[in-house]
């Protein structure tokens, strides 16, 4: 298998094949086609058994348009049902039976227009009416009656939008009946005097909370939870009722349009399709607001699908672009809308062919990445309100940047690769350990085993940063109190009284209650490990970073000295804990000097990935590491990388067109990888370790070939020179290196009692020509030798004769 190739992104088309269901016609008999067995593994959905990236666009209605829509490259036919009637499943009957003998695997959307009793009355999407899960239940086994025999189908998607559901003070008044025993104990909690839940307003409480320390308190916290809570109760039952209909096929929840609503649905689901689009959410073009893509997918653990927005002026570029970073970040597919816009652009069905194309040449999609840091995301901060709505939270407008400006500045993670979105429930369903870094921003509701894993995650090594009104639901329900759990973790002394608010719009978050002093960070860089990072110069730099009049009192023990008390900063355990008493966000963005710098120190803590080149901590290229091993990168730009990555010691990775560059073993050096600049770009592990001999030593290399009947490699010795060039990273130059290269079994097979013959060929002259044989109980092959610069090949011996 040539190294020098591109990996693009792609999907697997499936056997052609036809079926008939239900009643005998007079045409020929058609060929039943291959069933499709799914299932979901992490973020990953399976066909068969197989890996598979769901390709599907909507807006096909018309069978006739199924030959073009397989020959664009599509592998998945979403068929839509707005309604149980008899009329409606009929068509949708016979689009998947069409779609089926094309060899499409078909998604199920149920999208109705509206819900209706057994009696033909309209039943709103309100999860309280004592109507709304029967009608559900009759909806969805009409559906699965209709539609559940296709063999092909392999996933059902909910389309109850969030616009849709019904909300509002009476909801909210049952919910706070069920929630608190009397008035005397809401009362006591929202430190309110309200005679009756029948005086309880959305619009009350926002009031009640408008002129506390950040506009917030237990109150809003309340009501935030209710509507979170309230989208989800509506879509349980049908999540619910098609497990029970049929519980061979995936459950997913669509049509979601902003992010609050996606971080509040998980149970009994196995993933979200996100309408995030630039046109509903940020109109962030450049990326799509890919950071969708880490929020459904939950560390991992559910399947996510990426929606594209495809107009008449939408570029293959731009679109092939979309579709690389929907993959990178671990999408299981995506959703292209609307047909009409591929079918009439032949850039833009020439655009998702290749992909397609690639995604199957690879075998490598869906991929599970890597993330070494974590953002815990609570739907409560209302964010950035493009066309008036919060995208984040649902305290609209308690703060218009935070977390938006966090979510926004990591949408193409860092120089030290993606970060992962977590949820409350997800503290303890995800191995935190594996995170060198998670931020907490407005986390308001954090109960005692949220903060008891925070607080495990610092002790263990973490770097935990947290702001605001973190767990202040459990404490005294205002931004300046921390409960005692987190209080531990950050060092804070027992709580002070909270500073009175400022003189300013009530409505104003900490108006007028922070400064943001200039701040240079100092010594060293910390991307390389951790074992490099200066504690103490972070801590102190952090302490001068933002100041806040009037807390010293809370803070405890003032490391920064009493003129800076507001950044608290302590090592805990093994890690550390930092707590700003600011909506930290809010105030804080990418033009500030220090706010690289800062996340700089945050993100590369226990990061084991570093890009090196371009040297930006949020460069123009996107890089992630894997589950598996492999390192991928997507560059809009397709600029040269570099990049460093702590992996297995020495091992050969196959670049694309580009090289590896390892260090004598002593040095405990990462590998690095020289991409020559690629659109998609994936590095895949080898079982190959290149170990150089000798103080300082280094030895860049190509794989040239690696397959079942050859290995080459082009090797040059300590000291070579590595520039792109043509497409393709050369190399010239290097000193006399001695070096060690062992391999194992592979696609290149290490067979003990099998001689190999090895060659080494420098300037046109073989300087190496001899037979060994693999060790037979290790089965290494173990190769010993000095190079200064040329080609290696390795083939087994009846081959080279």
């Amino acid at each position: 298998m040539k190294s020098a190739r591109w990996i693009g992104l792609t999907l697997i088309l499936l056997s052609v094949c036809t079926w008939a269901w239900g009643q005998a016609t007079a045409e020929a008999p058609k060929l039943a086609p291959k069933a499709a067995a799914v299932r979901r593994d992490g973020n990953r959905v399976r066909i068969n058994g197989k890996p598979t990236v769901l390709l599907w666009a909507r807006g096909l209605t018309d069978a006739e348009d199924l030959e073009a829509y397989v020959a664009a490259g599509f592998n998945t036919l979403a068929v839509p049902i707005t309604e149980a009637s008899e009329e409606a499943l009929t068509q949708a009957f016979e689009l998947a039976t069409a779609a089926e003998e094309q060899g499409l695997l078909v998604v199920g959307v149920l999208a109705p227009a509206k819900l209706t009793d057994e009696d033909g009355n309209e039943v709103a999407f309100d999860p309280v009416l004592e109507g709304y899960a029967g009608a559900v239940q009759s909806f969805v086994g009409k559906a699965v009656e209709g539609l559940g025999q296709h063999p092909r189908l392999v996933a059902w998607v909910v389309e109850v939008r969030p616009e849709a559901v019904v909300w509002g003070d009476p909801g909210f008044r049952k919910f706070l009946g069920s929630s608190y025993q009397n008035m005397e104990e809401l009362n006591a909690q929202w430190g309110s005097n309200l005679a009756g839940l029948e005086q309880v307003s959305a619009d009350g409480v926002r009031d009640l909370d408008g002129g506390r320390l950040g506009g917030v308190g237990r109150a809003s916290v309340d009501f935030a939870y209710y509507r979170q809570k309230t989208y989800a109760d509506a879509l349980a039952p049908w999540t619910a009722a098609l497990r029970q209909k049929d519980s061979k096929r995936l459950v997913f929840v669509g049509g979601i349009t902003d992010y609050r609503s996606a971080i509040g649905l998980e149970q009994g689901l196995d993933g979200l399709v996100m309408e995030t689009t630039p046109r509903v959410a940020e109109p962030e073009w450049a990326t799509g607001n890919v950071h969708a893509v880490d929020i459904a997918r939950r560390a991992n653990r559910l399947a996510a699908v990426q929606t594209l927005d495809i107009s008449a002026d939408s570029s293959p570029t731009q679109v092939r672009n979309w579709i690389n970073l929907a993959l990178l970040h671990g999408a299981s597919g995506v959703q292209f809308w609307p047909w009409s816009a591929v079918k009439g652009s032949e850039g833009l069905t020439a655009t998702v062919k290749a992909a397609a194309e690639g995604i199957a040449a690879s075998g490598d999609f869906p991929t599970r990445p890597k993330a070494r840091a974590a953002v815990l995301y609570e739907p409560y901060a209302g964010g950035a309100r493009p066309r008036g709505k919060s995208l984040y939270g649902y305290l609209e407008g308690l703060t218009d940047r935070e977390p938006s400006n966090l979510f926004f500045t990591v949408r193409n993670g860092s120089r030290y690769g993606l970060m992962d979105v977590l949820s409350l429930d997800s503290l303890s369903q995800v191995n935190l350990q594996q995170y060198g870094a998670i931020i907490v921003p407005e986390a308001f509701y954090l109960p005692d085993d949220a903060q008891a894993a925070l607080h495990q995650f610092a002790l263990q090594g973490g770097l935990l940063v947290a702001d605001a009104g973190a767990g202040m639901y459990q404490a005294r329900g205002v931004v300046s109190s921390v409960p005692d759990i987190l209080r531990e973790t950050f060092g804070l002394a027992e709580e002070a009284p909270p500073p009175e608010p400022p003189e300013t719009e009530a409505s104003t978050p900490l108006a007028g209650m922070t400064r943001l002093p200039k701040a240079t960070f100092g010594g060293d860089d910390l991307g390389r490990a951790q074992a490099r990072v200066n504690v103490e110069t972070l801590t102190r730099q952090m302490y001068l970073l933002l100041q806040m009049p009037d807390v010293s009192k809370a803070l405890g023990i003032e490391y920064g000295g009493a003129d800076s008390p507001a950044f608290r900063a302590r090592r805990i355990g093994k890690g550390m804990a930092v707590y700003a008493p600011i909506f930290l966000y809010q105030q804080w963005d990418q033009t500030r000097e220090d706010y690289a710098a800062f996340h700089d120190h945050l993100l590369g803590w226990r990061s084991d990935l570093w890009v090196t080149y371009p040297d930006q901590l949020w460069p123009p290229v996107e890089a992630s590491c894997t589950s598996d091993g492999l390192v991928s990168l997507v560059t809009a730009g397709a600029a040269p990388t570099a990049l460093r990555y702590y992996g297995d010691t020495n091992t050969l990775y196959q670049v694309p067109n580009g090289a590896v560059r390892v260090w004598a073993a002593a040095m405990k050096e990462p590998v690095e990888l020289l991409f020559p600049g690629e659109a998609w770009a994936t590095a895949r592990p080898l079982p190959i370790t290149l170990t150089p001999q000798g103080e300082g030593a280094a030895v860049t290399a190509v794989v040239v070939e690696y397959d079942a009947a050859k290995v080459e490699l082009e090797i040059h010795g300590t000291g070579a020179v590595a520039s792109p060039g043509g497409g393709a990273v050369l190399l010239r130059g290097g000193e006399l290196t001695q070096m060690t290269i062992a391999l194992t079994s592979g696609a290149f097979e290490i067979t003990p009692g099998q001689s190999y013959h090895v060659v080494a060929v420098e300037n046109g002259r073989t300087v190496t020509d001899y037979m060994v044989m693999p060790d037979p109980d290790s089965k290494v092959l173990t190769l010993n030798g000095r190079l200064r610069g040329g080609r290696l090949t390795i083939t087994p011996a009846e081959a080279a004769g």
